[in-house]
């Protein structure tokens, strides 16, 4: 079975689980099962995801996005496609994707998954990687 815990390093293969518009002004397009390299790793300001933060901007992401970033400490992993595609500067940072509602709790207490739309892809094709996420 899958690790439930995604564990990324500078040099990584990634596969993408969901379609993700990237870039500044989100003009790229990586669809579904893209394959991408880890690049490096950018550490977003406290202030878009600490309420803690004096200059707290509660606009920047939802609930349940900042607080997945608080986890792992506003780090996120920068990437590139293996596709040949050039990309402008070093790569695209990689948010992570809501999947559900974060709005409506389930019964349960939980609202919505958030996680980073990827899988390690040393040995996952396109095809596979359907249905992952």
């Amino acid at each position: 079975s899958a690790p439930t815990e995604l564990r990324l390093c500078t040099d990584a293969i990634i596969v993408l689980t969901q379609g993700q518009r990237m870039g500044p002004t989100k003009e790229e397009w990586l669809p579904n099962g893209s394959r991408c390299r880890v690049v490096g790793f950018v550490e977003l300001p406290r202030r878009v995801f600490d309420h803690r933060h004096p200059d707290f901007d509660s606009e920047c992401h939802g609930a349940a996005e900042r607080q997945f970033l608080l986890r792992h400490g506003g780090v996120l992993p920068r990437i590139e496609a293996l596709d040949g595609k050039p990309t402008s500067g070093s790569g695209h940072v990689l948010y992570p994707a809501v999947f559900g509602d974060e709005r409506r709790p389930t019964p349960s207490g939980a609202a919505g998954l958030v996680q980073l739309p990827a899988r390690l892809g040393w040995a996952l094709t396109a095809h596979r990687s359907q249905g992952t996420s």
